[in-house]
């Protein structure tokens, strides 16, 4: 006897929940991890968390590079996100201390070139949470958070109903059909947000663009992976991996905001 459509929906939803039950459960305590964090609304508590997850994203980093010396690198986190309570731009302090770091290592060759180049990623692109988050507010920080989320799960969901076409060898699960459901819902859904705040239509191509390089910087780090060989950044996230794979879209999408934000608003 064929199923009702009701009991292939039922169906339908159990399949889903249960392949996807960690990446689902994950995704649920880190909304409110951030939504209690936002509530706090404290700069010692941005810095902290910050701080922290720059930490696990460097141990990653470690490991995708198999990186040795990291002592250089812990120095710098902490000495960085400790500026935060004097600078305003925290990531004028990340470049500070990364072209010390090139000087040094032109003139007395002894750090290891790979750890500096580790520093900016993802440091840098985490530094620029503290600097919207300062210039513009918390609550253009939850914008950047929406439209990357949005556009990754869009890009997830579409990818998986209709998704044909390879998008790059670098990434054999993303298709293009996926890709552009993804920018279409997370720039929709994001201007929604940030229209009701600004009344400006120029946040629309804010939305889009941001949107657009959170797929590229998902890409990047696909991109690590596969030379890397290896599938995750690491496993504390059940269903996710690493630090580092749920926030990739994240590496070029919030330095590309505070950006645009400068040279439009």
């Amino acid at each position: 006897m064929p199923k009702s459509p009701q009991e292939k929906l039922n169906s339908l939803k159990e399949n889903f929940f249960s392949k996807y039950e960690d990446r689902i459960k994950t995704a649920f305590i880190l909304i409110f991890s951030v939504a209690v964090i936002f509530y706090i609304n404290s700069l010692f508590l941005y810095l902290l968390v910050m701080w922290a997850i720059s930490i696990l994203c460097i141990q990653e980093i470690k490991y995708i590079f198999n990186l040795q010396d990291m002592k250089f690198m812990y120095v710098s986190l902490t000495l960085i996100f400790l500026s935060g309570f004097f600078v305003q731009e925290l990531h004028l302090v990340v470049l500070f201390i990364w072209i010390l770091a090139k000087s040094l290592n032109v003139y007395f060759d002894n750090f290891e070139k790979a750890n500096i180049r580790a520093l900016l990623y993802p440091t840098l692109a985490l530094s620029f949470f503290i600097s919207i988050l300062n210039e513009y507010g918390f609550g253009m920080l939850i914008f950047l958070i929406l439209a990357v989320s949005v556009t990754d799960i869009g890009a997830f969901i579409v990818g998986k109903k209709f998704g044909k076409t390879q998008f790059s060898e670098k990434s054999p699960n993303k298709t293009i059909e996926g890709t552009l459901g993804g920018i279409a819902i997370g720039t929709i859904v994001s201007s929604v947000f940030i229209y009701m705040a600004y009344d400006s239509f120029v946040m629309i191509l804010i939305a889009f663009l941001v949107s657009v390089f959170s797929i590229f910087g998902d890409l990047f780090e696909s991109d690590m992976k596969r030379k890397a060989n290896i599938k995750d950044s690491g496993n504390i996230l059940p269903g996710h991996g690493g630090v580092l794979d749920r926030l990739d879209g994240f590496m070029f999408s919030a330095p590309i905001l505070f950006i645009l934000l400068k040279i439009l608003i």
